[in-house]
């Protein structure tokens, strides 16, 4: 189970900052779903509160189900079959499943005012990600604490300087400028303020 929460965060993180960080609500698909959420919690961080447990957890259910069944259907169908590696694979597969299905209402609970009990104790045991470590996320320009399952690597993965790293590659290779929808609409800002606008 520890590897599996491990591996959920780390691709909590990854998710989270591709969306943050590259793309616009125009693209295809990706843009007006995960783009456009994330985008918009900026904005308005406590609207994830305001969603009822089907939109919140839906389309991670819908992502998650290929998954499962192509787990399902690569392990032997004759329980004789099994060996020491099927059932820890199952174990990971069925872990990294269970943490990932719930990042989302993990995040929730993290901007919750007053979550139920049994998450502020998991939250207090940095079992979850706990409301006082995410919040670290939404200061500044968002480029921090993308880890949204556990939060357990975002020290590391901040320490390291991992994603600006991951920006530094990907701006040289594409000549694409991280965030730049926002560096367009400070910009936009910015212009209005000095033209004297409202």
């Amino acid at each position: 189970m520890f590897f599996g929460a491990l591996f959920a965060d780390l691709s909590s993180g990854l998710v989270h900052w591709a969306a943050d960080t590259w793309g616009d609500q125009s693209w295809p698909i990706v843009g007006p779903t995960l783009i456009r959420s994330f985008r918009e919690h900026h904005v308005d961080k406590d609207a994830i509160t305001r969603h009822d447990f089907i939109e919140t957890n839906g389309a991670t259910a819908l992502v998650l189900l290929p998954v499962i069944l192509g787990v399902h259907l690569s392990l032997p169908r004759d329980a004789s079959a099994w060996t020491r590696l099927h059932y820890q694979g199952a174990l990971f597969a069925l872990s990294v499943n269970l943490f990932v299905f719930m990042t989302n209402q993990i995040h929730k609970w993290s901007h919750v005012e007053r979550p139920p009990l049994f998450v502020r104790l998991l939250q207090s045991l940095r079992v979850i990600l706990p409301a006082t470590h995410h919040q670290g996320h939404h200061t500044g320009r968002h480029t921090s604490r993308y880890c949204i399952t556990t939060g357990w690597l975002n020290p590391l993965l901040d320490r390291i300087r991992l994603f600006r790293a991951f920006e530094t590659a990907i701006q040289a290779i594409s000549a694409s400028e991280p965030r730049e929808d926002d560096l367009k609409l400070m910009r936009s800002s910015h212009s209005h303020v000095e033209d004297g606008a409202p």
